[in-house]
Formats: structure tokens, C-alpha cells, sequence
């Protein structure tokens, strides 16, 4: 992994900012946290901009009625 002619305490110096860049990485996010929108309306029309809107849509399960018996 290291170069042959690094020192002891430059290997060490290397690991220590390995390990500090992969603690700082993790970041607690949410789904909600990643999605980026103005608002949420309860009728499954989402603002994302201005002039941008989606519209979101549940579906029922239906696998059980589909499934033979």
C-alpha cells in the first residue's frame, strides 16, 4: 500500500488522515434529506422549483391477490 521509502511517522501521518476523511464522510442522511423540494402537499403534488412540480402516486399491493391458492 505505502511506498518503500516513507518513514514510520509519515505511514502513520497517512493512516491518521485516512481514518479522519473516512469518519468525516459519514453523514447521517434521510431519504427526506436527500431529496431536494420546496414542499409537500398532501395530495402527492411535490414543489421542487418555482415552475417544476411532480406528482407522486401510491399503489396498492396486490401480490397476495395475484398469488395462486
Amino acid at each position: 500500500m505505502y511506498v518503500k521509502n516513507l518513514s514510520r511517522a509519515d505511514k502513520k501521518a497517512i493512516d491518521t488522515a485516512i481514518r479522519k476523511a473516512k469518519k468525516e464522510d459519514k453523514k447521517q442522511l434521510s431519504a427526506q434529506d436527500s431529496i431536494p423540494f420546496q414542499q409537500m402537499y398532501r395530495d402527492g403534488i411535490c414543489r421542487v422549483s418555482d415552475n417544476y412540480y411532480t406528482k407522486t402516486i401510491r399503489f396498492q399491493d396486490i401480490s397476495d391477490i395475484l398469488k395462486p391458492r
